[in-house]
């Protein structure tokens, strides 16, 4: 930012920010937003947040009538975000496990929980089926 009479904007600054810590502390991912901001991550960050008429009435629903949101499949954040999402989510958790790379993260401890838990949660199963 070398000069004077630059502008800086700050809402893009802290939205790639934002995206940069949520990648990291959840996905344990390196968006690196600033050095690239049309990254995947990004894209489908801004997916999110962006609002339409369409989108607006989703969330209202969402709210007042979830029985309709489940009955017609309506996502929370798009279904093209969720999808990205989901499918990060599991190949870092799959690729995550395999490596044993620990980045206390979201990830890590679910992964702790998972591992931990395993046989209280077989045994929660056989309790619930009968």
């Amino acid at each position: 930012m070398a000069g004077k009479g630059k502008t800086i904007e700050v809402r893009d600054l802290t939205a790639r920010f934002a995206t940069d810590i949520i990648g990291s502390t959840a996905y344990g991912l390196d968006v690196n937003s600033f050095e690239d901001p049309d990254a995947e991550f990004r894209r489908y960050g801004k997916m999110i947040f962006h609002y339409t008429t369409i989108r607006g009435l989703e969330m209202l629903s969402i709210f007042f009538l979830p029985t309709v949101v489940r009955l017609a499949q309506i996502k929370m954040f798009g279904k093209q975000p969720t999808d990205f999402l989901r499918k990060v989510f599991w190949e870092t958790l799959t690729q995550r496990e395999k490596s044993g790379i620990k980045r206390n993260d979201l990830i890590d401890i679910l992964i702790e929980l998972k591992n931990s838990n395993d046989q209280d949660l077989k045994d929660f199963s056989k309790r619930t089926e009968n």
